[in-house]
């Protein structure tokens, strides 16, 4: 800082003492300082920012705490990135649990489906045979076949009927 101009004086007297700049000698280059009211300036490229210490330390403390901040909040974003994937894994194995249960239900409807079919051709099986029971019964008490009416000779299968060695046993 500059005191003052007197009229006797046109120029100025710098007040500053300075602390510290780099280059030495280079008055351009970065530099820290004292002015004479006790504020410390700092230039940074030709700019200069003045605040009393206590000023300066709070800016910094307040820096210090945005930085924690922002590393917490990146852990934080880290962490949330992280069990996003989890939930994106466990969200694809339950989808694909889905399917598998969908094609396994599909494939239980499909063998009550069978199951069904099955019943029934079992049911007309035993419909069936149980015609056969009773027609066998009806010519062991004498009855008269009736595709071959005695003669013995069939198409596609022997007569129990007719058969000689005893197919009505």
């Amino acid at each position: 800082m500059t005191s003052p101009k007197t009229p006797s004086d046109p120029c100025a007297a710098n007040t500053d003492r300075e602390l510290w700049r780099a280059p030495p000698g280079d008055y351009y280059a970065d530099s820290i300082h004292v002015t004479a009211a006790g504020g410390i300036g700092i230039d940074v490229g030709g700019r200069v920012f003045v605040r009393p210490l206590r000023m300066w330390h709070d800016m910094a403390s307040k820096y210090d705490a945005l930085l924690e901040r922002a590393e917490r909040a990146e852990a934080n974003e880290n962490e949330l990135r992280m069990t996003r994937a989890a939930y994106d894994v466990v969200l694809e194995d339950r989808n694909r649990v889905e399917i598998d249960k969908a094609a396994l239900l599909k494939r239980a409807e499909a063998a009550e489906a069978e199951v069904a079919r099955q019943k029934e051709q079992w049911k007309l099986l035993g419909e069936i045979n149980d015609g056969l029971l009773a027609e066998v019964a009806r010519l062991k008490q004498g009855g008269v076949c009736r595709v071959c009416r005695g003669t013995g000779k069939h198409w596609n299968a022997f007569c129990l009927a007719c058969d000689e060695t005893g197919g009505l046993s």
